[in-house]
């Protein structure tokens, strides 16, 4: 039987702005005890690069035990998985996505971002559940996922009906930041958020 309170290591490896605002606001307003480990580099690209080794080099020197593991995109959730199997196996792992590339407009330089956008799929393979934090998310991702893993392995059934499968599981799960209140004040023009 689980403990009341578990102990949940939250991996940020965008912790900055809005990321790092849902992190901490979660950490703090949690009945579990939620220890953030996040990683502030300046390129997200980079990050998924760089983020799977350092985690793991930072888990290994991990003390305290762990219930759960929370991992925030964007994430090589399965190359963390692998370089820190030592320390994470058997541990419960969720996926939240706060995005998706595969929902993403290409870029300005055309063409989708398919390396980050294949690092998405094997992250939700890896977890044991996939959450994101709006429908509107699910939904990008329920359409688009499916043809974008058939082009990369043609017509194989079994990874299509699998595919299938992952999407059907994601839960929406919404941000719930906490957000400064609006001022009183006389507005000149339409409202600017």
């Amino acid at each position: 039987m689980l403990p009341v309170s578990l102990n949940v290591l939250l991996l940020e490896p965008w912790y900055v702005g809005s990321h790092r605002q849902w992190a901490d606001g979660w950490a703090a307003s949690s009945r579990h005890r939620v220890r953030v480990m996040g990683e502030t580099n300046d390129r997200w690209r980079r990050s998924l690069q760089t983020t799977p080794a350092a985690f793991a080099e930072r888990l290994a020197q991990w003390r305290g035990r762990i219930h759960c593991v929370v991992a925030s995109t964007p994430i090589d959730l399965a190359a963390l998985l692998g370089i820190g199997r030592r320390k994470l196996a058997g541990i419960p792992c969720v996926l939240y996505m706060h995005e998706s590339q595969i929902g993403y407009p290409a870029g300005p330089k055309g063409g989708r971002a398919d390396a980050a956008i294949a690092t998405d799929w094997r992250a939700m393979l890896a977890a044991d559940r996939v959450m994101v934090a709006s429908s509107h998310h699910k939904h990008a991702i329920a359409s688009a996922l499916p043809d974008f893993v058939k082009a990369l392995h043609g017509d194989a059934s079994a990874i299509g009906n699998h595919t299938a499968d992952l999407v059907s599981g994601i839960e929406v799960l919404p941000l719930g930041l906490e957000l400064p209140r609006p001022h009183n004040r006389e507005r000149h023009g339409p409202l600017k958020i």
